[in-house]
């Protein structure tokens, strides 16, 4: 612990917080003598499972689990499933995009650094831009089935979407979705998770670190992506990629 997640003379300040939000005893061998008295209430009927044969067994001295057997859906259930469909239909991508850019309008949090006449092509670029920069589309095949140009795209995407940008386009949605009713079902949007994902880079990056698993022989980077306890992914940060995803701090987010 002293080693990777929080020093000494700031985990003294935190420890009875943090045991108190983590519903444990502060003392690690309490928490030690709590679990292993848990584990020895849990023998016994470990064995009697074990001796009765069944689903988890002993054969040969090995353990044995059988597969789940999948249950049958409740005629309810399908009923369920089928009007959440008739309600909810498959729609594409594209179209959420401007309707929910119609709803809020975070376009507006993009302004260009040139100030060149837009068009009326302008929004379309815009989105098709956001779309394939969001869902690592290279912005050549974006091209080709958006019938958009290849320069009007790249022009787009180095006038437009830039981190400041992007960071408040992103502020509008994510206070968008904290203001919905069934959001407040999934937490109060004060909590967040966070996971790397790993990406290889070329050239002179800063926080470049060399991994052989990921990288072979080059370097690479991680991407910690934070989401809320609402479900909505509310911010990036890129770290060396030999940093322990658990030791990036995860930020807090206040929506409003």
């Amino acid at each position: 612990m002293n080693s990777y997640l929080i020093p000494p003379a700031e985990w003294d300040t935190l420890r009875d917080e943090l045991s108190r939000q983590l519903n444990m005893p502060p003392i690690t061998t309490d928490r030690l003598a709590q679990r292993l008295s848990e584990m020895e209430d849990l023998l016994a009927p470990m064995q009697q499972l074990l001796e009765a044969g069944g689903d988890i067994r002993i054969e040969d001295g090995e353990l044995v689990v059988s597969r789940l057997k999948a249950e049958e859906v409740p005629p309810a259930a399908r009923a369920l499933q089928e009007e959440i469909s008739r309600r909810m239909p498959a729609v594409e991508l594209t179209d959420i995009l401007v309707e929910v850019d119609a709803w809020v309008g975070f376009s507006r949090q993009l302004p260009g650094l040139e100030h060149a006449h837009r068009g009326d092509e302008h929004q379309t670029r815009l989105l098709a831009t956001m779309l394939a920069m969001g869902c690592n589309i290279p912005l050549s095949d974006m091209s080709r089935s958006s019938g958009v140009t290849y320069q009007s795209l790249w022009w787009t995407a180095n006038n437009y979407l830039r981190e400041d940008t992007l960071k408040a386009a992103n502020n509008v949605l994510v206070n968008e979705q904290h203001r919905q009713w069934l959001a407040s079902y999934r937490g109060d949007g004060t909590f967040s998770s966070s996971d790397g994902k790993r990406f290889a880079v070329s050239g002179k990056v800063r926080n470049a670190r060399a991994l052989p698993n990921y990288f072979g022989m080059g370097k690479g980077v991680t991407q910690m992506i934070h989401t809320a306890d609402q479900y909505v992914q509310y911010g990036t940060k890129v770290v060396p990629a030999t940093l322990r995803d658990a030791t990036a701090p995860a930020a807090r987010r206040c929506a409003g």
